[in-house]
């Protein structure tokens, strides 16, 4: 595995199976011609609405696996919004200051770690990717996403939530139906909750307000997921694979999709409030895999528990 920075001003990780761009700055216009997605900054309507439905590309922008075609219009782990209870705003984590970008190697060049943070509205958020060469050759790449977020302001922050965009090109995506079945998501606005008492903090929410500020004629909708796990369906520049995102379960406060062109996910405290100088931490895997079924959901599924249970100190995954 190797590190190099590109002439775009980003960093591209490459192993034998492919090669995985990021890139730190915001509004790189580089990074937008590279795959697709264009950049902008927030305007407003003529009725007076905010609108600014474009990524500012801080994220994974760019995967290639050998032998596949390249995969079109990325922009993954991109920082959106957060919200809480009486947040009025939308779009605030977009296009702030990155700080203190980072991109490693360990010693035996089998891991990759790039992170940063940023702050907005008095709240740091910390990102740290974690890319490594996978020992399954059904899996020819896993990262693990880690997020830290941290209340730098002098209040509680009750029924916190921040969101975390994946775009893609529009095409069907799936979630781990409470049958325990690959569901494909509705299309317009849907959430996939762990239960009831979830989906009512987010309809009481300020985000509720904001989806419904800009879904335009797309409509909301709520189901329940079996473990919180979102998928592709088989593409052939994954070479016949799936992109999956596996949640932390105690941090995870909904699954989304939008308009069919995005695989997004929300994280939270896992008692909801964010008091004075707390922090929680999140953790996410992404990864491409060969999945026909629930057993091979259980499996991978099994694999992320006992990642969460390493990195919370063998304590289990309810605990950091």
């Amino acid at each position: 595995m190797h590190i190099e920075h590109t002439p775009q001003s980003m960093c591209q990780v490459t192993w034998p199976e492919g090669a995985l761009r990021l890139n730190l700055i915001p509004m790189n216009r580089h990074a937008a011609r590279g795959n697709g997605v264009g950049v902008g900054y927030a305007s407003v309507r003529p009725e007076g609405i905010l609108s600014n439905s474009i990524a500012d590309l801080v994220g994974i922008v760019g995967l290639n696996l050998n032998g596949c075609p390249e995969t079109p219009r990325i922009c993954w782990d991109n920082r959106e919004h957060h919200f809480w209870d009486g947040f009025q705003g939308a779009f605030e984590p977009r296009n702030v200051v990155v700080n203190a970008p980072t991109a490693e190697m360990t010693d035996d060049k089998r891991v990759a770690t790039v992170g940063y943070y940023y702050i907005a509205n008095l709240v740091k958020t910390s990102v740290e990717w974690r890319i490594q060469e996978s020992d399954d050759a059904e899996i020819p790449l896993l990262w693990d996403t880690r997020i830290s977020i941290e209340n730098l302001s002098n209040r509680i922050l009750r029924n916190y939530v921040h969101f975390f965009a994946c775009y893609h090109a529009a095409a069907t995506n799936h979630y781990w139906g409470t049958e325990g079945a690959i569901t494909p998501c509705s299309s317009g606005g849907f959430h996939a909750v762990a239960d009831s008492e979830q989906q009512a903090r987010l309809q009481a929410s300020p985000y509720h307000a904001h989806c419904e500020r800009y879904r335009g004629e797309e409509e909301i909708h709520f189901s329940r997921y079996h473990r919180p796990v979102l998928m592709s369906a088989c593409r052939p520049w994954f070479n016949g694979a799936r992109h999956l995102i596996l949640v932390q379960p105690e941090t995870c406060a909904a699954l989304v999709t939008w308009m069919n062109q995005a695989r997004d996910y929300m994280i939270r405290p896992r008692n909801y409030d964010l008091g004075v100088g707390e922090m929680f931490t999140s953790r996410i895997r992404h990864l491409i895999a060969r999945v026909e079924n629930e057993h091979d959901l259980r499996d991978l599924w099994t694999g992320f528990e006992e990642y969460l249970s390493t990195a919370s100190g063998g304590s289990g995954a309810q605990s950091d």
